[in-house]
């Protein structure tokens, strides 16, 4: 992109349902960068619903519903994108690992529509598309995973889940639990395929990220221990 001075670039993965999309400094966008742009300027409506998973950025909703449109939570999945964007008639899907619907065109998360939809709003804003992703704040994120046997692990994330609800006000449990502060937020979940859990959080800055992240694992392995020693 930056070698052709190309105004944005696209790559594809193996089975055509996921595109990445370069800006023309060849800045990688986020899928949660991507779908932002895309509702802020590409959906000919502002009243309606925007399907998300529980792992996109806090970005989404900060920079979506101020112009009218309800940002709705959903499971980890691609399939549950598609199932909730029929059902909910929605004007936009953003799942975390890339996979993006315009149920304008299609029901379903085709990547060739993504990079047209750029090209369009890009002639119709006048803008270079580094100059939209810079309008569009990002914020530290962490991914962690915690060891944990496939014998115990859901039941790990269960005790975390009543244990969590009681503790804190945003609480939800769809898939996981994600706990949601003023400041930031932690997700909890168990993997489907590893013996592992998967910790995600997001927050303001690097400092309030790391004393949320030590917290919820310090957390999480104090329940692992106490679980082990029952089970012994």
């Amino acid at each position: 992109v930056k070698k052709h001075t190309c105004d944005f670039g696209v790559a594809f993965d193996g089975d055509g349902d996921r595109s990445v999309i370069v800006d023309n400094t060849g800045q990688i966008l986020s899928a949660d960068q991507t779908g932002i742009i895309l509702g802020k300027y590409g959906v000919k409506k502002k009243k309606g619903t925007v399907i998300v998973n529980v792992e996109c950025s806090k970005s989404v909703k900060e920079q979506l519903e101020p112009l009218g449109l309800t940002i709705k939570q959903i499971p980890v999945g691609h399939t549950f994108l598609t199932l909730e964007a029929k059902q909910e008639h929605a004007l936009l899907g953003i799942e975390s690992s890339g996979h993006l619907i315009l149920p304008e065109y299609f029901l379903f998360d085709d990547a060739l529509v993504i990079p047209l939809k750029i090209a369009e709003i890009l002639e119709q804003t006048k803008q270079p598309l580094h100059k939209l992703v810079r309008m569009i704040p990002t914020y530290p994120t962490k991914k962690e995973e915690i060891d944990c046997a496939d014998e115990i692990k859901f039941d790990i994330v269960q005790q975390l889940k009543q244990q969590l609800v009681k503790e804190y006000d945003h609480v939800n449990t769809m898939d996981g639990v994600r706990v949601d502060l003023a400041e930031g937020w932690v997700l909890i979940r168990p993997s489907n395929t590893s013996p592992i859990i998967r910790l995600t959080a997001e927050a303001d800055n690097e400092t309030i990220l790391n004393e949320l992240t030590t917290r919820f694992m310090t957390r999480t392995y104090d329940v692992i221990t106490q679980m082990k020693k029952k089970t012994r």
